[in-house]
Protein backbone atom coordinates (compact mmCIF):
# COMPACT_ATOMS: atom_id res chain seq x y z
CA UNK A 1 0.00 0.00 0.00
CA UNK A 2 1.59 3.62 -0.79
CA UNK A 3 0.28 6.76 0.51
CA UNK A 4 1.77 9.99 -0.86
CA UNK A 5 1.99 12.30 2.01
CA UNK A 6 3.24 15.17 0.32
CA UNK A 7 4.05 15.67 -3.37
CA UNK A 8 6.97 18.32 -4.05
CA UNK A 9 7.40 19.53 -7.13
CA UNK A 10 10.34 21.64 -8.56
CA UNK A 11 7.67 24.90 -8.69
CA UNK A 12 6.99 25.08 -5.08
CA UNK A 13 8.94 27.27 -2.93
CA UNK A 14 9.98 26.64 1.06
CA UNK A 15 7.09 29.31 1.68
CA UNK A 16 4.55 27.12 -0.71
CA UNK A 17 5.56 23.94 1.33
CA UNK A 18 5.35 25.35 4.86
CA UNK A 19 1.78 26.39 3.99
CA UNK A 20 0.70 23.57 2.86
CA UNK A 21 2.07 21.58 5.51
CA UNK A 22 0.78 24.63 7.72
CA UNK A 23 -2.99 24.05 6.36
CA UNK A 24 -2.69 20.11 6.67
CA UNK A 25 -1.90 20.75 10.51
CA UNK A 26 -4.32 22.62 10.80
CA UNK A 27 -7.50 21.41 8.80
CA UNK A 28 -9.60 19.64 11.94
CA UNK A 29 -9.38 22.85 13.48
CA UNK A 30 -10.77 24.69 10.65
CA UNK A 31 -8.12 27.19 10.10
CA UNK A 32 -9.70 27.84 6.67
CA UNK A 33 -7.94 25.36 4.90
CA UNK A 34 -10.61 23.84 2.33
CA UNK A 35 -10.62 20.35 1.49
CA UNK A 36 -11.83 19.80 -1.88
CA UNK A 37 -14.26 16.60 -2.67
CA UNK A 38 -10.99 16.15 -5.11
CA UNK A 39 -8.81 16.06 -1.96
CA UNK A 40 -10.98 13.97 0.05
CA UNK A 41 -11.47 11.42 -2.71
CA UNK A 42 -7.66 10.91 -3.76
CA UNK A 43 -6.92 10.14 0.15
CA UNK A 44 -9.82 7.69 0.09
CA UNK A 45 -8.37 6.21 -3.31
CA UNK A 46 -5.32 5.82 -2.18
CA UNK A 47 -6.10 3.98 0.76
CA UNK A 48 -8.31 1.92 -0.88
CA UNK A 49 -11.54 2.31 1.20
CA UNK A 50 -14.40 1.23 -1.19
CA UNK A 51 -12.21 -2.06 -2.10
CA UNK A 52 -11.45 -0.41 -5.45
CA UNK A 53 -14.78 -0.72 -6.48
CA UNK A 54 -14.90 3.30 -7.27
CA UNK A 55 -12.92 5.30 -9.81
CA UNK A 56 -11.84 8.71 -8.78
CA UNK A 57 -14.44 10.48 -11.37
CA UNK A 58 -17.24 8.75 -9.30
CA UNK A 59 -16.03 9.86 -5.83
CA UNK A 60 -15.86 13.50 -6.94
CA UNK A 61 -19.15 12.95 -8.42
CA UNK A 62 -21.13 12.05 -5.49
CA UNK A 63 -18.85 14.00 -3.15
CA UNK A 64 -20.09 17.41 -5.36
CA UNK A 65 -23.72 16.12 -5.28
CA UNK A 66 -23.77 16.12 -1.67
CA UNK A 67 -21.94 19.63 -1.28
CA UNK A 68 -24.79 20.91 -3.94
CA UNK A 69 -27.46 19.15 -2.43
CA UNK A 70 -26.70 20.86 1.39
CA UNK A 71 -25.99 23.98 -0.11
CA UNK A 72 -29.54 23.98 -1.52
CA UNK A 73 -30.79 22.80 1.04
CA UNK A 74 -29.44 25.97 2.73
CA UNK A 75 -28.32 23.66 6.14
CA UNK A 76 -25.61 25.36 7.46
CA UNK A 77 -25.23 22.37 10.05
CA UNK A 78 -25.14 19.74 7.41
CA UNK A 79 -22.67 21.53 5.18
CA UNK A 80 -20.20 22.18 8.06
CA UNK A 81 -20.69 18.38 9.22
CA UNK A 82 -19.56 17.46 5.34
CA UNK A 83 -16.45 19.72 5.31
CA UNK A 84 -15.30 18.42 9.04
CA UNK A 85 -16.29 14.86 7.41
CA UNK A 86 -13.60 15.98 4.23
CA UNK A 87 -11.26 17.48 6.84
CA UNK A 88 -11.47 13.91 8.85
CA UNK A 89 -10.72 12.07 5.66
CA UNK A 90 -7.55 13.96 4.70
CA UNK A 91 -6.22 14.09 8.21
CA UNK A 92 -6.33 11.07 8.94
CA UNK A 93 -4.42 7.49 8.50
CA UNK A 94 -5.23 4.90 6.04
CA UNK A 95 -5.52 2.58 9.30
CA UNK A 96 -7.78 4.98 11.10
CA UNK A 97 -9.60 5.16 7.38
CA UNK A 98 -9.67 1.80 7.73
CA UNK A 99 -10.76 1.28 11.14
CA UNK A 100 -13.95 3.19 10.34
CA UNK A 101 -12.61 6.28 12.08
CA UNK A 102 -14.42 9.15 9.88
CA UNK A 103 -17.40 6.74 8.79
CA UNK A 104 -20.84 7.60 9.28
CA UNK A 105 -23.67 6.74 7.05
CA UNK A 106 -24.63 10.14 6.45
CA UNK A 107 -21.89 11.89 5.38
CA UNK A 108 -20.27 8.59 3.80
CA UNK A 109 -18.72 10.55 -0.11
CA UNK A 110 -19.27 6.95 -2.03
CA UNK A 111 -23.03 7.32 -1.01
CA UNK A 112 -25.52 7.30 -4.10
Amino acid sequence: MRVTVLRLTSRQTPRSILVTVLCLAFLSQSSGCTVTCTDACEKLLSCEVGNGLVVLDECEDSCQRQEVMYEMWEDEAQEEAFAEHQRCIVSSSCDELDAGTCYTEEMYIFKD
